[in-house]
């Protein structure tokens, strides 16, 4: 009971839970029937309806489990290992290295596949996300280095700021060299989207995602049906994917038959 109450009184205390409370104190005491009362029960019931546990899980699985992750030592032979940018810190004070933040998994993966001899060459690929700072790329190949890629084995892909610039950008870089199957390295709730954008400019892409979230577990509790920040951060994450699949399929960046598994 000590341990419920711990994690149960501080979910109305933070800020989420906090706004959901004083919204449903307002549908409930203070507003009169009406228009105002109806928008405000929407509001909330969406709100605490993003913000569960539950619904998260439900919803990032429909995205991550798309491609499920395999062993290693599971996956044949390709020429090429493509990691998306996402997840460091850049060393900005008071910072005095490259941090690892969510999203991080990805590089460690890439370097997990090219100390397994599954490629000889790993593309890092990512841009500047504001002016003057170093491309993402280069980050992640400072951290390649360290976890055991050779600095003559990797390539910078520096000039993409978008999921669509990433993949028309890494076609651009190995068109004419013998690269033809190339494992891609992303975190799982961004796999569909990616994938599909690789696929429709002609590179021959296998998914290999990482930094799952939602995961297989145990039995439902309480607190799956309380607000939590980081299920809706979970929940605004997924829901970016799908409008960003809607958006480039729209734009005919992708295409349906890009999107199915092989």
């Amino acid at each position: 009971m000590e341990l419920l109450l711990s994690q149960l009184l501080p979910t109305f205390i933070y800020p989420l839970g906090a706004a959901i409370l004083l919204l449903l104190l307002s549908v409930l005491f203070v507003r009169s029937r009406g228009p105002a009362t109806f928008i405000e029960v929407l509001v909330l019931a969406g709100l605490w309806l993003a913000s569960t546990p539950l619904f998260a899980h439900f919803l990032v699985s429909t995205l991550e489990w798309r491609h499920l992750a395999r062993p290693v030592d599971e996956l044949s032979a390709a020429d090429a290992i493509v990691v998306l940018g996402g997840g460091l810190g850049r060393p900005d004070l008071p910072r005095h290295r490259i941090e690892l933040e969510d999203g991080a998994d990805r590089v460690w993966h890439a370097a997990e596949l090219y100390r397994s001899g599954k490629a000889p060459l790993v593309i890092a690929s990512g841009g500047t996300r504001e002016e003057g700072e170093p491309p993402e790329a280069e980050l992640m190949a400072a951290l390649l280095e360290t976890w055991g890629v050779a600095p003559g084995d990797i390539w910078l892909e520096t000039g993409s700021e978008t999921t669509r610039e990433n993949a028309a950008n890494t076609a651009k870089l190995i068109a004419g060299r013998p690269i033809d199957k190339v494992y891609l390295v992303t975190s799982a709730v961004h796999m569909p989207r990616a994938l599909a954008a690789f696929r429709t400019v002609g590179i021959d892409a296998v998914p290999t995602p990482t930094d799952y979230t939602a995961l297989q577990s145990g039995d439902i509790g309480l607190l799956d049906y309380l607000p939590d920040a980081e299920a809706l951060q979970a929940t605004t994450a997924a829901v970016h994917e799908y409008l960003g699949m809607a958006y480039y399929r729209w734009r005919g960046w992708i295409d349906l038959e890009a999107m199915v598994e092989r």
